[in-house]
Protein backbone atom coordinates (compact mmCIF):
# COMPACT_ATOMS: atom_id res chain seq x y z
CA UNK A 1 0.00 0.00 0.00
CA UNK A 2 1.38 3.23 -1.12
CA UNK A 3 0.83 6.91 -0.66
CA UNK A 4 1.57 10.01 -2.29
CA UNK A 5 2.89 12.61 -0.17
CA UNK A 6 3.40 16.19 -0.42
CA UNK A 7 6.64 16.57 -1.88
CA UNK A 8 5.99 13.45 -4.70
CA UNK A 9 7.66 10.98 -2.45
CA UNK A 10 5.52 7.48 -1.92
CA UNK A 11 4.81 6.55 1.78
CA UNK A 12 4.34 3.50 2.19
CA UNK A 13 2.31 2.13 5.20
CA UNK A 14 3.00 -1.22 7.14
CA UNK A 15 0.64 -4.45 6.44
CA UNK A 16 -2.52 -4.74 8.55
CA UNK A 17 -1.69 -6.67 11.83
CA UNK A 18 -4.61 -8.88 11.32
CA UNK A 19 -7.12 -9.61 8.51
CA UNK A 20 -9.81 -7.28 9.95
CA UNK A 21 -7.07 -4.48 10.09
CA UNK A 22 -7.64 -3.76 6.23
CA UNK A 23 -11.36 -3.33 5.94
CA UNK A 24 -12.80 0.33 5.00
CA UNK A 25 -15.24 1.68 7.40
CA UNK A 26 -18.25 0.78 5.37
CA UNK A 27 -17.24 -2.76 5.21
CA UNK A 28 -16.56 -2.91 8.90
CA UNK A 29 -20.05 -1.60 9.51
CA UNK A 30 -21.72 -4.08 7.11
CA UNK A 31 -20.04 -7.09 8.14
CA UNK A 32 -20.63 -6.30 11.81
CA UNK A 33 -22.60 -9.75 12.47
CA UNK A 34 -19.84 -11.76 10.82
CA UNK A 35 -17.12 -10.10 12.92
CA UNK A 36 -18.97 -11.08 15.95
CA UNK A 37 -19.17 -14.50 14.64
CA UNK A 38 -15.02 -14.46 13.80
CA UNK A 39 -14.70 -12.92 17.26
CA UNK A 40 -15.94 -15.89 19.15
CA UNK A 41 -13.94 -18.09 16.82
CA UNK A 42 -11.06 -16.20 17.32
CA UNK A 43 -11.51 -16.32 21.10
CA UNK A 44 -12.55 -20.16 21.26
CA UNK A 45 -9.45 -20.83 19.13
CA UNK A 46 -6.85 -18.72 20.89
CA UNK A 47 -7.93 -20.27 23.56
CA UNK A 48 -7.55 -23.39 22.86
CA UNK A 49 -4.36 -23.07 21.41
CA UNK A 50 -3.22 -21.34 24.54
CA UNK A 51 -4.01 -23.90 26.63
CA UNK A 52 -3.18 -26.67 24.26
CA UNK A 53 0.26 -24.91 24.90
CA UNK A 54 0.23 -24.94 28.86
CA UNK A 55 -0.85 -28.20 28.84
CA UNK A 56 2.24 -29.40 27.44
CA UNK A 57 4.43 -27.79 29.79
CA UNK A 58 2.73 -26.79 33.11
CA UNK A 59 -0.35 -29.83 32.92
CA UNK A 60 -4.00 -29.73 32.89
CA UNK A 61 -5.10 -27.58 35.78
CA UNK A 62 -2.59 -24.44 34.15
CA UNK A 63 -4.37 -25.69 30.35
CA UNK A 64 -7.48 -24.92 31.93
CA UNK A 65 -6.52 -21.59 34.04
CA UNK A 66 -4.43 -20.01 31.32
CA UNK A 67 -7.79 -21.36 28.95
CA UNK A 68 -9.80 -19.55 30.20
CA UNK A 69 -7.41 -16.59 30.51
CA UNK A 70 -7.11 -16.40 27.26
CA UNK A 71 -10.34 -16.27 26.08
CA UNK A 72 -11.09 -13.82 28.31
CA UNK A 73 -8.16 -11.45 26.98
CA UNK A 74 -9.15 -12.13 23.50
CA UNK A 75 -12.74 -10.94 24.30
CA UNK A 76 -12.48 -8.50 26.37
CA UNK A 77 -8.54 -6.51 26.44
CA UNK A 78 -7.86 -4.43 24.21
CA UNK A 79 -4.59 -3.67 24.71
CA UNK A 80 -0.96 -6.05 23.28
CA UNK A 81 -2.37 -8.92 25.60
CA UNK A 82 -5.89 -8.98 23.87
CA UNK A 83 -4.52 -8.12 20.14
CA UNK A 84 -1.61 -10.88 21.09
CA UNK A 85 -4.54 -13.29 22.31
CA UNK A 86 -6.54 -12.31 18.95
CA UNK A 87 -3.47 -12.37 16.61
CA UNK A 88 -2.94 -16.30 17.81
CA UNK A 89 -6.72 -17.05 17.26
CA UNK A 90 -6.43 -15.36 13.83
CA UNK A 91 -3.47 -17.60 12.59
CA UNK A 92 -4.56 -21.01 14.05
CA UNK A 93 -8.38 -20.34 12.19
CA UNK A 94 -6.20 -19.44 9.26
CA UNK A 95 -3.73 -23.00 9.36
CA UNK A 96 -7.54 -24.76 10.53
CA UNK A 97 -9.13 -23.40 7.16
CA UNK A 98 -6.36 -24.35 5.20
CA UNK A 99 -6.17 -27.88 6.51
CA UNK A 100 -9.69 -28.14 5.48
CA UNK A 101 -9.35 -26.69 1.79
CA UNK A 102 -6.28 -29.12 1.52
CA UNK A 103 -7.94 -32.15 2.96
CA UNK A 104 -11.03 -31.56 1.08
CA UNK A 105 -9.06 -31.15 -2.12
CA UNK A 106 -6.65 -33.66 -1.67
CA UNK A 107 -8.97 -36.37 0.49
CA UNK A 108 -5.82 -37.59 2.41
CA UNK A 109 -7.34 -38.60 5.28
CA UNK A 110 -10.25 -40.57 3.04
CA UNK A 111 -7.74 -41.87 0.79
CA UNK A 112 -4.65 -42.82 3.75
CA UNK A 113 -7.61 -44.84 5.21
CA UNK A 114 -8.99 -46.60 2.11
CA UNK A 115 -5.36 -47.57 1.68
CA UNK A 116 -4.40 -48.83 4.34
CA UNK A 117 -7.05 -51.10 4.58
CA UNK A 118 -6.85 -52.38 1.48
CA UNK A 119 -3.58 -53.14 2.28
CA UNK A 120 -4.52 -54.95 5.52
CA UNK A 121 -7.00 -56.98 3.63
CA UNK A 122 -4.80 -57.98 0.94
CA UNK A 123 -2.32 -58.80 3.69
CA UNK A 124 -4.48 -61.19 5.64
CA UNK A 125 -5.57 -62.71 2.52
CA UNK A 126 -2.29 -63.72 1.71
CA UNK A 127 -1.08 -64.42 4.73
CA UNK A 128 -3.86 -65.36 6.96
CA UNK A 129 -2.00 -63.94 10.20
CA UNK A 130 -5.32 -63.38 12.34
CA UNK A 131 -5.97 -66.66 12.26
CA UNK A 132 -2.39 -67.71 13.08
CA UNK A 133 -2.46 -65.23 15.91
CA UNK A 134 -5.86 -66.83 17.55
CA UNK A 135 -4.25 -70.45 16.81
CA UNK A 136 -0.95 -69.06 18.82
CA UNK A 137 -2.85 -67.65 21.48
CA UNK A 138 -5.31 -70.49 22.12
CA UNK A 139 -2.43 -72.88 22.29
CA UNK A 140 -0.60 -70.47 24.62
CA UNK A 141 -3.91 -70.35 26.99
CA UNK A 142 -3.78 -74.51 27.10
CA UNK A 143 -0.43 -74.44 28.08
CA UNK A 144 -1.05 -72.21 30.95
CA UNK A 145 -3.55 -73.90 32.20
CA UNK A 146 -1.82 -77.01 32.13
CA UNK A 147 0.85 -75.68 34.00
CA UNK A 148 -1.37 -74.41 36.12
CA UNK A 149 -3.18 -77.89 37.00
CA UNK A 150 0.05 -79.47 37.37
CA UNK A 151 2.01 -76.56 39.85
CA UNK A 152 -0.91 -74.64 41.42
CA UNK A 153 0.32 -71.26 41.16
CA UNK A 154 -2.37 -69.41 41.79
CA UNK A 155 -3.51 -71.08 45.05
CA UNK A 156 -0.12 -70.09 46.10
CA UNK A 157 0.52 -66.68 45.28
CA UNK A 158 -3.27 -66.82 46.66
CA UNK A 159 -1.79 -68.53 50.22
CA UNK A 160 1.13 -66.36 49.94
CA UNK A 161 -0.92 -63.07 49.88
CA UNK A 162 -3.29 -64.24 52.65
CA UNK A 163 -0.03 -64.84 54.72
CA UNK A 164 1.40 -61.14 54.48
CA UNK A 165 -2.31 -59.44 54.94
CA UNK A 166 -2.40 -61.62 58.24
CA UNK A 167 1.42 -60.37 59.24
CA UNK A 168 0.80 -57.03 58.35
CA UNK A 169 -2.32 -57.13 60.81
CA UNK A 170 -0.46 -58.93 63.41
CA UNK A 171 2.53 -56.50 63.09
CA UNK A 172 0.32 -53.42 63.02
CA UNK A 173 -1.68 -54.72 65.96
CA UNK A 174 1.71 -54.98 68.02
CA UNK A 175 3.02 -51.50 67.00
CA UNK A 176 -0.08 -50.26 68.07
CA UNK A 177 -0.45 -51.69 71.53
CA UNK A 178 3.54 -50.91 71.93
CA UNK A 179 2.14 -47.36 71.18
CA UNK A 180 -0.29 -47.52 73.68
CA UNK A 181 1.99 -48.82 76.44
CA UNK A 182 1.62 -52.69 76.15
CA UNK A 183 4.45 -53.64 76.25
CA UNK A 184 3.78 -57.38 76.85
CA UNK A 185 2.81 -58.82 73.25
CA UNK A 186 1.76 -62.19 72.99
CA UNK A 187 4.48 -64.70 71.37
CA UNK A 188 2.43 -66.97 69.36
CA UNK A 189 1.29 -63.75 67.43
CA UNK A 190 5.13 -62.49 66.63
CA UNK A 191 5.43 -66.14 65.68
CA UNK A 192 3.15 -66.46 62.98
Amino acid sequence: MTKARNDGEELRTPPPLSPLDDLSDEEEEASDGEQQKRNKNEVVAAAAVTGAVAGMIAGPAVSVVTAAGAAYAASSDQGCLGNATRSTGEAVLGIKNKAAEWEERHRFIGNTAEAAKSKVTEWEDKHHYAEAVTTVAKNKWEQVERYEESHHVLERIKDFAEHVYHSMVVWSDNALKRCRGFEEVAEDETAT
